[in-house]
């Protein structure tokens, strides 16, 4: 039986010899993760070359980013205090 045999619902039915091992498979996800986890890290850690430059220090991407969220919170909480004061 070295074929996939078809069933009637349409469904694919593959010998246990072909089957992955779900551990394995696991394995395989968290390895990647973990992977693609260390390169974002690496990336985070490197210096941001525009930012440094314009800057004449050296300004890691992480510093950059915090810097762009606390704008970005910054002119939301202006935006919220305008609201509100122009409510009253």
């Amino acid at each position: 039986m070295q074929q996939s045999l078809k069933v009637v619902t349409g469904f694919t039915l593959v010998p246990v010899e072909e089957r992955r091992n779900v551990t394995d498979t696991v394995a395989s996800v968290k390895q990647s993760f973990k992977a693609t986890a260390h390169r974002l890290l690496a990336w985070l850690r490197a210096t941001a070359p525009l930012h440094s430059r314009v800057a004449g220090e050296a300004f890691t991407r992480l510093q950059v980013l915090a810097c762009y969220a606390g704008v970005a919170l910054l002119l939301i909480i202006l935006g919220l205090a305008e609201r509100i004061g122009g409510a009253l």
